[in-house]
This record gives C-alpha cells, structure tokens and sequence, in this order.
C-alpha cells in the first residue's frame, strides 16, 4: 500500500516512484520522525499560532495540542 502513494505521486513510473520511496527512508532514517514527542512541538506550534492573527489563537492552538 505505501508504494501507491510514491507510484501516484511520480505518474505511475516505477523508477522515479522507486527512487523517492529510497528517498523518503534515507530521510526517516536521519532524522527519525517517529521519536518527535509533543513536548517538542508545542512551542513551535505556540509561536505559529501567535503568527496567524485571522485564527483564534486559542482555537489553533488546541487543535495541534
């Protein structure tokens, strides 16, 4: 099923498709995006939130948290 979505995204072609899904693992490897814990994002989605004035703040913020 993964594979769909790297096959879908480069038109079907199996070489490019291929290549971005090696892409993609040499990258998850690196920066291991599956340890990111909420602690660590929550000051960054404060800051974001603060940054969009035409979203209530509180409500953006609750969303990601």
């Amino acid at each position: 099923m993964i594979i769909w979505r790297y096959l879908r995204a480069r038109k079907w072609n199996l070489k490019k498709s291929e290549a971005m899904l090696t892409e993609s693992i040499k990258w998850r490897q690196e920066f291991n995006p599956h340890e990111i814990k909420r602690e660590d994002v929550e000051p960054v989605l404060v800051i974001i939130a603060n940054n969009y004035s035409f979203i209530n703040r509180k409500s953006y913020i609750e969303l990601f948290l």
